[in-house]
């Protein structure tokens, strides 16, 4: 299937983005860990009488890192917007996964659905106070030393890995694209963060907002955290919740079979 892609403009940035199919538009936001190709089996496999979209966040990918205040729901709005998009169903992970659900307050006239991944309910706080992973107590010496590998290779064990399982159950081949997509993005990471925004008050405050129908996903072996917030999150939007064996933080791309059935079945119920 022939795939067209472009730029459209955020701000002083230029937001890559890539599109195949014809009919109803379903705009893919990827993790902070990852870039566009985090939707490589689903658009691999697109269904009849849909549009797929897919883009780069700024200091992602294609899209090149451009220092100005901004958010990350914004950006995906300039290539919906330059698209010229309409009830369409969004679809995230992670922090793509934040984004997705900051868009359905921001243009719920304009989404017909939305299905988050690895995203928990910014705003919620555990009341054990939450699980550090104990590889980030390693991190500090090679943020100084600028060690991009090693924190890619951190990155892995953390969300390629996840929570409750060996490296050895880890298709070795998933993780090296994991850390393909991540260590890009690593290099920018601090100054991203002093010009990323996101919604005041937390999207948990504004939640009840969202109409539109909702499906939540989870990884077993993600964190206990976001594991357990997606089920909050789930509970607030009325949202079916699937937890999915075998996989961690990024199951759209470790374990596509199962998670393209969740998906699928999702939008032809539209």
């Amino acid at each position: 299937m022939t795939r067209q892609s472009g730029f459209a403009r955020s701000g002083k940035a230029d937001i890559y983005y890539e599109e195949t199919g014809e009919g109803r538009a379903v705009v893919f936001c990827h993790a902070g860990v990852s870039d566009r190709r985090l939707w490589d089996p689903q658009f691999s496999a697109v269904l009849p009488d849909h549009r797929y979209v897919r883009s780069d966040m700024r200091g992602f990918g294609t899209s090149e890192w451009v220092p100005e205040p901004y958010s990350p729901h914004r950006d995906i709005l300039a290539v919906i917007d330059h698209l010229g998009l309409e009830d369409m169903i969004l679809v995230g992970c992670s922090m793509g996964g934040r984004a997705v659900l900051e868009l359905a307050t921001t243009i719920p006239e304009r989404v017909a659905g939305i299905l988050v991944s690895g995203s928990g309910l910014p705003g919620w706080e555990p009341e054990d106070g939450g699980y550090t992973p104990p590889q980030w107590s390693n991190l500090d010496p090679l943020w100084e030393a600028e060690d991009w590998d090693a924190i890619a290779r951190i990155d892995a064990e953390v969300w390629a890995i996840g929570v409750g399982r060996e490296e050895s159950e880890v298709d070795p081949g998933f993780i090296a694209k994991m850390m393909e997509m991540d260590i890009g993005p690593i290099k920018t990471e601090f100054e991203r963060d002093k010009y990323m925004t996101w919604m005041e008050p937390p999207i948990a405050g504004r939640i009840d907002e969202i109409e539109a129908p909702a499906v939540v996903v989870v990884g077993e072996h993600d964190l206990p955290d976001l594991v357990t917030s997606t089920a909050h999150l789930a509970n607030r939007l009325g949202a079916e919740r699937h937890v999915l064996p075998g996989t961690a933080h990024l199951p759209s791309l470790e374990t596509p079979e199962q998670f393209n059935q969740v998906l699928e079945t999702f939008l032809r119920s539209f």
